[in-house]
């Protein structure tokens, strides 16, 4: 018996009601394919909305991601700026494996050849960790056997390849032309404004990255991505402010701080025209006057307006606190908090009062300084 679902009214993830919002905003449907393997475009007839519950667990899953992601990385290069000859030697002292560790296996139907007839051979190691199960592929004339191994044990195995075979082509999606704007996907029905930039959009859809990380192995569909990843890696920031020491990986992170010295707010908010140097801001900032607070902590419950706020919140419950002081090693959970504190080792107050010109680390302690000029005013008045 199948169940009737109304669209409209479900969260996209979970199927069910509640508190929802698009599937489309701040990014919520990128994160989702990001951390699961589906896809989630405009128009495609699924659920547009997700609840509250959901998009917070969506925000700490893929908070998790990045984490893995940026260790793996840390990892990766710390094992690369070891010599060849040091690395060695900790894997043979970390994995030292005695002949009686070692499990061969009979394998009938193959015969003894010399090495010169493997020269070819892909794919030469493989893990088995399955029960053991006779296996055989007709198509490829592979004859195997897999045995439950215990941890560390490795089976080398040789899989022939067929130079006969080549992998099927996938068949490309029709382009619908138009005269107008360039050409359209016809998956998700976005104007691309090239034949080019369509093939470059379709591996969206596909799900092909052919560009892997050769540090920590993440994969990525354009080139463009895959470059700026990289400089990650080598920490290579080619655009510098010529107004600071400030450096940036990529152009439009230059041009979003240059704002910070020209004062210029492109992005106006149409409710109370406050202006803002990036969208992102105004997006946020938007949600002061709707009260929409989307980012919800799992644990204890409080909502926030932006997802930097709830990733600085859900710290509270973890404890984790990645940012440290170079000077004392003292961690904070933020990163702010850690500007705040590195004020202590400076000596910097940029925050100075106007009528005495106190100044302070903090702009909540010249709030609180200012109230006391205003309470002796007031005081003054009445007497």
């Amino acid at each position: 018996m199948s169940i009737e679902y109304n669209f409209d009214k479900i969260c996209r993830v979970c199927c069910e009601e509640g508190i929802l919002m698009s599937v489309f905003k701040v990014h919520i449907s990128k994160k989702l394919m990001a951390c699961a393997s589906i896809q989630v475009w405009q128009n495609d007839g699924l659920p547009a909305k997700i609840c509250t519950k959901c998009v917070a667990k969506l925000h700490i899953a893929f908070q998790f991601r990045k984490l893995c992601e940026k260790s793996d990385a840390r990892l990766r290069k710390c094992l690369a700026s070891k010599p060849l000859a040091q690395t060695q030697a900790d894997n043979i002292q970390n994995n030292q494996i005695s002949p009686e560790q070692l499990v061969y296996t009979a394998c009938p139907g193959i015969e003894l050849a010399s090495a010169g007839q493997f020269e070819n051979v892909q794919h030469t190691v493989q893990t088995i960790s399955y029960e053991g199960n006779e296996h055989s592929y007709a198509q490829t004339g592979v004859h195997y056997q897999t045995f439950s191994l215990s941890s560390g044990q490795i089976i080398e195995t040789v899989a022939p390849t067929d130079d006969n075979q080549c992998p099927e082509k996938t068949e490309k999606q029709p382009v619908k032309h138009e005269q107008d704007s360039g050409v359209q996907c016809q998956v998700c029905n976005k104007n691309i404004v090239s034949a080019k930039k369509l093939s470059r959009h379709m591996m969206i859809h596909s799900g092909e990255k052919p560009y892997e990380c050769k540090f920590c192995l993440k994969r990525f569909s354009h080139s463009g991505n895959y470059k700026v990843h990289l400089r990650m890696h080598n920490d290579e920031r080619p655009y510098q402010c010529t107004m600071c020491s400030r450096a940036c990986r990529q152009l439009q992170d230059l041009e979003k701080h240059m704002r910070t010295h020209t004062g210029e707010k492109p992005h106006t908010c149409p409710i109370c025209s406050r202006k803002f140097t990036t969208s992102s801001n105004l997006v946020a900032h938007k949600r002061t006057h709707s009260g929409e607070k989307p980012y919800v902590c799992p644990i204890c419950g409080k909502a926030f307006c932006q997802s930097n706020e709830l990733t600085k919140h859900t710290r509270v419950h973890t404890g984790e606190k990645p940012h440290e002081c170079s000077v004392c090693q003292r961690r904070f959970s933020g990163n702010s908090s850690l500007r705040i504190h590195l004020r202590s080792h400076t000596g910097e107050k940029p925050y100075v009062c106007t009528i005495c010109s106190k100044a302070y680390t903090q702009s909540r302690c010249l709030q609180a300084h200012l109230k006391r000029h205003e309470s002796f005013k007031d005081h003054s008045t009445s007497l």
